[in-house]
C-alpha cells in the first residue's frame, strides 16, 4: 500500500505590528526634547506596564510608551530611550514648521513631507503570501520603523500617530480589512491619510472597495471610524497574537488575541487569528466559533471562509466543506487558496474532473503556488494521467525543491510506470530532506521490491515502523516481502501486527491465509479466508482459495459453494471452472463436470488429456 496526499491550505490574515502585553521594567518616558513640547504631560508617560496603561482614561494614554512597552517583552534586551528621543526630536522639529498653520490640509501636507521626503521615511503593505513575510511583520514595530526609516501600515501608522499625540493633532487611527492608516478629523475637517501612498489622501469610497466591505460594516462600529487610543492597541495585541500563532506559540497567542477582543470586540481579525490558533491548536469547534464571529462582523471575509471550509473538511463534512469554499470564491474569486482546497474536496469526493479544474484556475491566479501543482498531480494520478501528474510534480518541485510529498508523489508516479530507478531517485530525495519520513521509507522499500531487492526493502520498511510503530503499511508490506523470501513465521509476525492495526483489510487477511497455507496450517488458513470474505464478500481471491482449502478436505459441497461464488465474481475465471468440473466428476454429477470443462475450453484454457479423456464416456450417453 502506497499513501498519496492532498495539502489544503490554511490562509491567515495578519495586521503588522511587533507588539507584546506586560513590562516588569521601567520605560523611560522623559527625555530633553520632551521639555520643549510642555503642553504634552500625560499620565502615559510614567506607565511602566500595559495594565497600566489601560487603566488610565483615553486621553491620556501615551500611544509611543505604550507601543515601547509592549516590544520590551518581545525583545527583554530592548531599550526604548534612542527610540523615545527620536520621536521627541522629530515632534520639536515638526512643531517649528506647523505652528503658524491652521488649515488642516496644509498641515498633513506638511507632515507628509517631513516624513516622506525630508525623513525619507517609506511604507509598504505586508503580503502573507511573500517568503519574507514574518520578518517583515516583525521588523514593522516602531523602534524598527525609526530605526530603518521604513515600515508597514501599521508601523508608520504609529509614528504617525505619536508624532501627532506630541503635538496635539487630532490624528486616529483606523482600520480595514488587513490593513492600518490614518485620518485626521478635527470635527470640522476630515482627512484620511493614506501612509503607504506617502499620506496622500482616499475617500472612504476608496477603503470600501478595495477591501470589498460588506454594507452592513458600520453597523459594528469597528472598520474606517476614529480609533480610541485603547482600540489601536487592541489592533496591535492582535497582530502579536497572530506572531505567536505563526511560530506556534499558540497559548501565549491565545492569551493576547483574547485580550485584543475584549478590546475590540468586533475586530474581524482577531476572532480570525484566534481561530486559526485554535484550529491548528486542534480546537476545531473553538475554531468554527472565532471564524464566524469574524464573518458576522464582517460577512465578506473570503479567508475566513475558506478556513471553516478547512476545518469541516477535517470533521468529515465535505458538503458543507465544498459550499464554505466556494462562498470564498463568490466573494474573492481571486483567492487562489480557496480554489486549491475545493479542488482537493472535490477530488476526495472522486470528482477529478471538477478537482483539476479548480487547481487550475488556482494557477492561473498564482502560478508559483507550488501545492496547487502538487494537488493537480494528485488529482491527475487519480485519473491515470501519469505524464501530465509527472509535469506537475517536477512544477511543484521548481517552485519548493524540499517539498517532500510532491518528491514522493513523483516518485509513486514513476513506479507506476515502472519507471523504479526514478521512484528510488524521488524517494531518496524526499529522505534526504527529511530522514524521519516513513511514508518516504515505506515507499522506497515497494519500489525496492519492484526490482527484487528484497533485502534493502527489508531495511527501508523497518526504518518506516522505526519511525511510526504503528504504520499499518509498513507491516503489512514486510509481511509481503518475508513471505516472497519463504520467511513464513516473520511473515504470519507482521501480518498480525497489521491486521492489529487495521482488522478490516481483507487483503491481510488472505495474505495471512496464503502464509497458513504454506505452512500446513489448513484450520487457521480457512478461518483468515472466512474473515477476508466478512469483510468484502466480493473478493475473488479467498471464495477461490477457500474453495481449494475445502476440496483438500474433501469438503466438496462447501468447496462448490465457493467456486460459484468466485466464478459469479468473476465469471471467466479459467481456474474455478476447471476445479468445479472435478469435483462434479468426482460426485458424479458428470454434466455439470463437462459444462464447466466445456468453458474451460471455450475460455482457451488447455484441458488435461486424461481428464478429457474420463469425461469422453459420458459425452456419448
Amino acid at each position: 500500500m502506497k499513501k498519496k496526499c492532498k495539502a489544503k491550505v490554511v490562509a491567515r490574515a495578519l495586521g503588522s505590528l511587533l507588539v507584546g502585553t506586560i513590562l516588569l521594567t521601567a520605560i523611560m518616558a522623559h527625555t530633553p526634547a520632551l521639555a520643549q513640547l510642555s503642553n504634552y504631560n500625560p499620565q502615559g508617560l510614567e506607565a511602566t506596564t500595559l495594565e497600566e496603561v489601560l487603566a488610565l482614561p483615553d486621553e491620556e494614554i501615551d500611544l509611543a510608551t505604550a507601543i515601547m512597552i509592549l516590544y520590551k517583552e518581545w525583545d527583554p534586551s530592548f531599550d526604548a530611550t534612542g527610540s523615545l528621543e527620536e520621536i521627541e526630536r522629530m515632534a520639536v522639529e515638526l512643531k517649528v514648521q506647523i505652528s503658524s498653520e491652521d488649515n488642516p490640509e496644509i498641515i498633513v501636507s506638511l507632515i507628509n513631507q517631513y516624513l516622506f521626503e525630508e525623513s525619507g521615511y517609506s511604507s509598504s503593505r505586508l503580503n502573507p503570501a511573500d517568503p519574507d513575510y514574518m520578518k517583515a511583520l516583525e521588523n514593522s514595530a516602531l523602534p524598527s520603523v525609526i530605526e530603518n526609516k521604513k515600515g508597514n501600515c501599521l508601523g508608520v501608522s504609529l509614528l504617525y500617530l505619536a508624532l501627532a499625540e506630541r503635538l496635539a493633532l487630532p490624528f486616529y487611527g483606523v482600520t480595514a480589512p488587513r490593513h492600518v492608516f490614518v485620518r485626521y478629523d478635527d470635527g470640522r475637517k476630515r482627512i484620511n491619510v493614506e501612509t503607504t501612498g506617502k499620506g496622500k489622501g482616499c475617500e472612504d469610497s476608496h477603503y470600501e472597495k478595495e477591501f470589498m466591505l460588506h454594507s452592513t460594516y458600520r453597523s459594528y462600529n469597528f472598520y474606517l471610524k476614529n480609533l480610541f487610543k485603547r482600540e489601536v492597541i487592541g489592533v496591535f495585541l492582535n497582530n502579536l497574537g497572530g506572531i505567536y500563532g505563526i511560530k506556534g506559540v499558540h497559548d501565549k497567542a491565545i492569551a493576547e488575541l483574547r485580550r485584543s477582543i475584549e478590546i475590540n470586540p468586533n475586530d474581524p481579525e482577531a476572532h480570525y487569528n484566534l481561530g486559526v490558533v485554535y484550529q491548528e491548536k486542534g480546537m476545531p469547534d473553538e475554531a468554527i466559533a472565532e471564524l464566524k464571529r469574524a464573518i458576522e462582523t464582517n460577512p465578506h471575509y473570503a479567508r475566513a471562509y475558506n478556513n471553516l471550509g478547512v476545518i469541516y473538511g477535517t470533521k468529515g463534512m465535505p458538503d458543507e466543506e465544498i459550499s464554505e469554499y466556494k462562498k470564498a470564491i463568490e466573494i474573492d474569486s481571486n483567492l487562489a487558496e480557496a480554489h486549491t482546497n475545493l479542488g482537493a474536496a472535490y477530488v476526495e469526493k472522486g470528482m477529478y474532473n471538477e478537482g483539476i479544474t479548480e487547481y487550475r484556475r488556482s494557477l492561473e491566479i498564482d502560478p508559483n503556488n507550488a501545492k496547487a501543482h502538487y494537488n493537480l498531480g494528485v488529482a491527475y494520478g487519480e485519473k491515470a494521467m501519469f505524464d501530465e501528474a509527472i509535469v506537475e510534480y517536477k512544477r511543484a518541485l521548481v517552485i519548493s525543491p524540499t517539498f517532500t510529498k510532491a518528491h514522493n508523489n513523483l516518485g509513486l508516479v514513476y513506479d507506476h510506470k515502472g519507471m523504479y530507478d526514478e521512484a528510488i531517485a524521488e524517494f531518496k530525495s524526499a529522505l534526504a530532506i527529511d530522514p524521519n519520513d516513513a511514508v518516504a521509507h515505506n515507499n522506497l522499500g515497494t519500489a525496492y521490491v519492484e526490482k527484487g531487492m528484497h533485502d534493502e526493502a527489508i531495511t527501508e520498511f523497518k526504518s518506516a515502523l522505526e519511525i511510526d510503530p504503528n504504520y499499518f503499511s509498513a507491516h503489512y508490506n514486510l509481511g509481503s516481502v518475508y513471505d516472497e523470501m519463504g520467511m513464513l513465521d516473520e511473515a504470519i509476525t507482521q501480518y498480525k501486527r497489521a491486521l492489529v492495526i487495521n482488522p478490516d483489510y481483507a487483503k491481510a487477511h488472505y495474505n495471512l491465509g496464503l502464509a497458513y497455507y504454506e505452512k500446513g496450517m489448513y484450520n487457521e488458513e480457512i478461518a483468515e479466508y472466512k474473515k477476508a470474505i466478512e469483510i468484502n464478500p466480493n473478493y475473488f481471491d479467498p471464495h477461490y482459495n477457500l474453495g481449494i482449502a475445502y476440496h483438500g478436505k474433501g469438503m466438496y459441497d462447501e468447496a462448490i459453494a465457493e467456486f460459484e461464488k468466485a466464478i459469479e465474481i468473476y465469471p471467466d475465471s479459467t481456474e474455478a471452472h476447471y476445479n468445479l468440473a472435478v469435483i462434479y466428476y468426482l460426485e458424479g454429477e458428470y454434466d455439470l463436470a463437462i459444462e464447466h470443462c466445456d468453458t474451460v475450453i471455450r475460455l482457451g484454457y488447455r484441458v488435461h488429456p486424461e481428464f478429457l479423456e474420463a469425461l469422453k464416456p459420458y459425452r456419448e450417453k
